[in-house]
């Protein structure tokens, strides 16, 4: 479908919709809204104090005035209220409830205004299907109506991306921002460029979003404010240029949006990458307090999903193995970066069963490439720990040429840099850099790498067998023993046989 872009402005949507509410002409707010092609430049004072002169019996009565005044009305509230949520409710019954119509407008309008009330009450996942309900509404008209209903259109495929990307579903969101014309539209230009840079940071193409960041500079240099999205693309884009005190700097001022923001799990994940490159036990702290916070606030279980893994990396980072596998445990075949979190995991019990998991998940369609370099560089690392260097070194290129292409310098910040040195060793391949050179898994790494003999020793102590118990059952003189307990200690960091169950069970050493 080639979708026009549309130039113009007609007075602003809020002020038109104010004076048809002014005179009591409810039944065309709607579709005066939708179809101004003045850009949403926030919320008109004007139209929020004509909302007191709308009846509660007219808003019951027309899903249409009602998706109008939500929508304003979610605006202002820093997350739904169960009063908003119900009249949103109410008034997608409404609409579900009208006799069917064969006009290609109605229907598309029909079709926006349950969308933005979905998304005005929080309710993201139907808000998805009520979004590929308006894309197939767009899809189905001919040219000349795509045309005249122009502004609309722009309008409602901008708010079905935001939709899609609220559930973590970034590559129908490109799709669609594809569809708008997004890096060419004059009207929307920094919001459908915030949003496009923000999808291209989160899948991995590093330059494409700082390429599309960058003219919006000089706007937000002279007073405009960002989105939450346009911030979170400027904190990963920071991140990756090694900038992480820009990035913190951004993170500051992310948060105090966070309570109005759909997105807020994203921040939370970019979060979650910065205190991993800086300090991983303290950014569990802090991501625990911003859990609480917000954790009450709507989200897709897809997008939860992609945050969850995050926090596990950063509770691998900081030791919490513990953690880390429990957040990874219920793991279903699409949560592909929890999926590489237990592939980490797997680096520390020295599991042998990532392999199959990660060949799979490597080859799946649609793969963000961030992940995609990811499962692949966790691949050779466990190919490499089976004795199969060369196998090994393919998939090593592999994740290395992605990153070459987009820009990616973080993806081995959770694996041993050590072993990817050696899997390299007497080939033309470069690493990336990561932000800091130290790997916060490297001292992990090495604390827990306990040989078999060492994790028998482990048992035994957790179990409460003497030194001498475990020297007369095993046929060993005692200082052997000793002298194997005493190497064991060093690697956990433990100081005595209470600290050395106790750091087991909390890195998941012992089940």
């Amino acid at each position: 479908m080639q979708m026009p872009t549309f130039a113009g402005d007609v007075g602003g949507a809020g002020a038109t919709a104010a004076g048809l509410i002014e005179s009591g002409r409810f039944g065309e707010v709607w579709s005066h809204v939708v179809m101004s092609p003045s850009p949403d430049e926030g919320t008109p004072r004007t139209a929020l104090d004509t909302l007191d002169l709308v009846p509660p019996s007219a808003m019951a009565a027309d899903g249409t005035l009602a998706a109008y005044a939500l929508g304003l009305q979610r605006s202002a509230e820093k997350s739904p209220s169960v009063g908003l949520i119900s009249s949103a409710l109410v008034a997608v019954d409404e609409l579900r409830r009208r006799p069917a119509s064969d006009e290609p407008d109605e229907m598309f309008l029909r079709a926006f205004a349950e969308m933005s009330l979905l998304r005005s009450a929080g309710h993201l996942e139907n808000a998805q299907s009520a979004a590929a309900t308006v894309l197939a509404r767009i899809a189905a008209m001919d040219p000349q109506r795509q045309v005249r209903l122009a502004p609309g259109i722009e309008r409602a495929l901008l708010q079905a991306a935001s939709i899609q990307v609220a559930a973590a579903d970034l590559t129908q969101a490109e799709d669609t921002l594809t569809l708008l014309g997004w890096q060419r539209d004059p009207i929307r230009r920094q919001q459908s460029a915030e949003l496009g840079a923000f999808i291209r940071a989160m899948r991995g193409d590093v330059h494409a979003a700082a390429d599309l960041i960058l003219p919006l500079e000089p706007e937000w240099q002279a007073g405009k404010t960002p989105s939450t999205l346009g911030r979170v693309a400027r904190t990963a884009i920071h991140l990756e240029h090694g900038d992480v005190r820009s990035a913190h700097e951004e993170m500051r001022a992310i948060e105090a949006d966070l309570p109005a923001a759909d997105e807020w799990p994203w921040a939370l994940t970019v979060a979650a990458r910065l205190h991993l490159a800086t300090d991983a036990a303290a950014g569990a702290e802090e991501l625990n307090r911003l859990l609480g916070a917000f954790g009450g606030q709507p989200v897709t279980r897809r997008l939860r999903r992609v945050m969850l893994s995050a926090i596990a990396d950063l509770a691998l980072a900081a030791g919490d193995v513990q953690r880390a596998t429990r957040l990874a445990y219920a793991r279903g075949p699409e949560d592909h970066a929890l999926r590489l979190t237990a592939a980490r995991i797997g680096l520390i019990t020295n599991s042998r069963d990532a392999i199959p998991d990660l060949r799979d998940l490597v080859a799946t369609d649609g793969l963000w490439p961030r992940l995609r370099a990811q499962g692949f560089l966790l691949l050779a690392v466990h190919l490499h720990r089976s004795d199969q260097l060369e196998s090994a070194q393919g998939a090593l290129r592999r994740a290395v040429a992605i990153t070459q292409g987009l820009g990616i310098r973080l993806i081995h910040l959770l694996v041993p840099r050590g072993e990817l040195e050696a899997i390299v060793h007497g080939t033309d391949v470069r690493l990336p850099t990561n932000v800091n050179r130290a790997n916060p898994l490297e001292d992990t790494l090495a604390a827990v790498s306990l040989t078999p003999r060492e994790r028998v020793l482990l048992v035994r102590l957790s179990g409460g067998d003497s030194l001498r118990e475990i020297a007369d059952a095993e046929f060993v003189v005692l200082a052997t023993v000793k002298s194997q307990v005493r190497n064991m200690y060093r690697k956990l960091g433990a100081r005595s046989r209470h600290d050395a169950v106790e750091i087991a069970y909390r890195r998941g050493i012992l089940p």
